[in-house]
């Protein structure tokens, strides 16, 4: 039964912590550049992995085949 108590002042204290209130804070210059640095430094981060992940690989896969074709081509040109 103690359970079954629990349950409830669990929700309740979960759905006081979300609800929204009114906050009077002040965020200075140095936090406020930190915040944005940081989100551009993510952002950054995110896209240079997009890139060394996905790019890069897909971009030698491709000119492999290229250059591979033209090198046989050449060969067979020399013959």
């Amino acid at each position: 039964m103690r359970k079954n108590t629990l349950i409830p002042i669990i929700y309740f204290i979960g759905f006081l912590s979300l609800s929204p209130n009114i906050a009077f804070a002040y965020v200075g210059p140095g936090a406020g550049l930190s915040a944005i640095g940081t989100v551009i430094a993510l952002a950054a981060g995110l896209i240079a992995a997009i890139i060394g992940f996905l790019w890069y690989p897909l971009k030698r896969l491709f000119s492999g085949k290229n250059t591979q074709d033209d090198h046989t081509a050449s060969e067979e040109s020399e013959k």
